[in-house]
């Protein structure tokens, strides 16, 4: 399923997609979930400063979350509800 979902996403994924991605199976690979403040600051360390702002990052997760590479999820953090991604 993985090598499935990994061969799509070379297929028809844009750059800023596959940058996403990356990034998020990198950070996956560090802790289960996500959130997209952390997902963003890791695009810019790895573009640079001037890259991709904060809504565009959160326009890819949202278009990588149809395409079904990436699942968003509610989570209880302290009782306040936290959106969090995962691989």
């Amino acid at each position: 399923m993985i090598a499935t979902k990994s061969a799509r996403a070379n297929n028809f994924a844009s750059p800023e997609e596959k940058l996403v991605l990356q990034t998020m199976r990198d950070l996956a690979a560090e802790k289960k979930h996500v959130q997209t403040s952390e997902i963003f600051e890791n695009v810019r360390k790895k573009q640079g400063a001037g890259s991709m702002n904060f809504q565009k990052v959160l326009h890819t997760l949202n278009v990588l979350n149809e395409y079904d590479l990436v699942r968003r999820t509610v989570i209880l953090v302290e009782n306040m509800p936290l959106l969090v991604w995962k691989v």
